[in-house]
């Protein structure tokens, strides 16, 4: 998972480039490891509920953001 050296307005653009594409996708799919499962500092952003894990429901609050590339 490659660093993310800034957090973006957005949440989910995890490249910084203005949108929620798949590159960023790919990043949110590293992410992902189910309920209860501890998230990681770099994976945060994807913690949509903020339960403490990157699971089905965050993946579907982010889907309703994604743009594709601009």
């Amino acid at each position: 998972l490659p660093a993310a050296p800034e957090v973006c307005e957005g949440g989910a653009d995890a490249d910084c480039d203005g949108d929620f594409d798949l590159t960023d996708f790919k990043n949110l799919q590293s992410c992902l490891q189910g309920p209860a499962k501890d998230v990681s500092p770099l994976c945060q952003r994807y913690d949509t509920d903020a339960d403490g894990d990157v699971d089905v429901a965050d993946v579907g609050r982010l889907l309703v953001g994604y743009t594709g590339s601009r």
